[in-house]
């Protein structure tokens, strides 16, 4: 990729993911992709309903070089309840009839993690979140030992989270 034209390096970045256009917009999608893929830092995608977030979270992912699966998990779809199992997993015995199951951070090791919505993560949740990206540690719900897990988080929204925070 370093002999060819950097324009070129960029289309192809976008077109690799899917990502259709080639208006100026478009193309710092894909100079901001580029910048940020080889990175280990969590990103923030924000957007409209409809932009391709998730589109833009693949490319990172795939730019990356990381070996790891892309787990893309939207948030609206899940049961406020069931979050924070379905994000650590569980160990049976964590309450009635729960089954020894892993959660996406563990899916996600050695991956990409997309939280799409982030918005509607519990302020418990979050804060919980935030000591998992932190520590690349975590334990299933029910369980006392810690899993290490080396992840990297994409979190996207349509929400102005500026505004919600001052809400």
């Amino acid at each position: 990729l370093q002999s060819r034209p950097r324009g070129e390096i960029v289309c192809q970045v976008l077109a690799d993911a899917g990502i259709a256009g080639g208006s100026r917009a478009i193309r710092r999608v894909g100079e901001l992709i580029e910048r940020y893929a080889k990175t280990d830092e969590p990103v923030l995608i924000l957007g409209e309903t409809g932009v391709g977030k998730e589109l833009v979270a693949r490319a990172l992912h795939q730019q990356s070089g990381k070996k790891g699966d892309f787990v893309p998990v939207d948030l609206t779809a899940r049961a406020p309840n069931l979050v924070e199992s379905d994000l650590f997993g569980t160990v049976p015995g964590a309450y009635n009839d729960a089954p020894n199951r892993s959660g996406v951070f563990e899916q996600a090791n050695g991956g990409t993690l997309l939280l799409d919505e982030i918005q509607n993560l519990s302020d418990d949740v979050q804060a919980k979140l935030l000591r998992v990206v932190d520590e690349k540690k975590f334990s299933r719900l029910g369980a006392s030992d810690k899993t290490q897990s080396s992840f990297r988080l994409v979190a996207a929204t349509d929400a102005n989270l500026e505004q919600l925070v001052k809400e």
